[in-house]
Parts: structure tokens; sequence; C-alpha cells
């Protein structure tokens, strides 16, 4: 089962739940939900992996470039963590579905793992699109000219550090974010984008 592309299997049941909490793109090449070491035994079809990847990864460029480009203008027009955390991830959300759905429509003719778009994976795209504004937006917690969260100041990168430091800070931000707003949204339809079945 390729991640946010066939669907029809529930989150909650036992390997599906690690999966289910990763980030897409670099995440699907190292984890599928046959667990990693089944690569090694070749039952994972790593072309088909591939495809998925290109998919996830094409559209996560859309609202990665989007995420700086918010973030300058909120900060340029003084708004606030929290109305930048929001802002953000609204933002990024859209990006990032509009990359699903202009990936879809170039990939589909040429990888056959890609579905082309329908009404059934808009809502998919929609949920997943969800998840990853929630995700992005975490990293307005990262920088330390918005202010500290009483809740989240760990994540605030007060000095200067190293690119190390700071891309450990900016994936925890980002998986903290992803976290909680995929677990609003399984918790909220007992059920995640991974599902056939999914209404935003």
């Amino acid at each position: 089962m390729a991640v946010g592309i066939h669907h029809g299997e529930q989150c909650w049941s036992g390997n599906k739940l690690a999966p289910f909490l990763q980030p897409p793109g670099l995440w699907q090449l190292l984890w599928s939900d046959r667990r990693t070491h089944a690569v090694v035994r070749g039952d994972v079809d790593l072309s088909r992996e591939f495809q998925v990847a290109s998919l996830l990864g094409g559209a996560a460029f859309f609202s990665g470039l989007s995420w700086q480009v918010a973030m300058n203008i909120f900060k340029a027009v003084g708004v606030g963590l929290y109305q930048s955390f929001t802002s953000v991830g609204i933002v990024c959300t859209m990006a990032f579905f509009l990359g699903m759905r202009l990936m879809r429509q170039n990939l589909s003719p040429i990888m056959s793992a890609v579905d082309k778009n329908s009404f059934v994976n808009v809502r998919s795209d929609i949920g997943l699109s969800i998840a990853i504004g929630g995700a992005t937006a975490g990293l307005v917690f990262t920088d330390a000219f918005l202010g500290a969260s009483p809740f989240l100041a760990f994540l605030e990168m007060k000095t200067a550090v190293s690119p190390l430091v700071s891309v450990l800070f900016g994936g925890l931000a980002s998986s903290l974010g992803f976290l909680a707003t995929t677990a609003v949204q399984a918790l909220n339809k007992k059920k995640c984008w991974l599902d056939s079945n999914f209404k935003p």
C-alpha cells in the first residue's frame, strides 16, 4: 500500500500505526507498511515506492516553498505567533493540496503507482494536506522573532545554532505538528487519510 495513494487499510491496526505517523516524501522510501527490513528480502517494490515518493516529495516542494514566503510576509507585517501559526498552516495546506493535484496530473500518465485525479483521492489528498499544514505550522514555533509559546518554548531557537541542531529542531517541530493534526483527524473521524472512505 502506498501512503496517501492506495487506500482501504485501517490506521489503528498494529503495524499500520507507525507509517501512519510518518511525514511523507523521504519517509515513503525508508518505511513501508511491510517494515523496512522487507526491502532486504525483496518484498517491497522499490520502483513503486520511488514513484509514490516522487508524488509526495513534489507536493512537499510546494508547501516548503510557500512556508518561507508566508513566514517572511507575516513577519514583515508584524503578525504574532499564533496568528502566524494559523496563517502559515492554511497557506501550506492549500499549497500542498495544489501540489498533490498537479503532481498527480503530471505523474499518473508515466507512473503506474500514482493514481490520476479522482473524487476518491481528492478526499484523502485534502486530509493529508491538512496534516502537512499542521506539520509546517509547527515550524513557526522555532522562530525566536515571533516570541515563545508557553507550552512549546523548548522549540524556540533563541541563538545561532549549527545546521544540524536546526535540522533537529525543525524535524521535531514539524513531527509534533504532523502528529497532533493527524491525531485530531483520527480521533474525530476514527479514520485517517489512508482510509478509502475518509471524509475531511
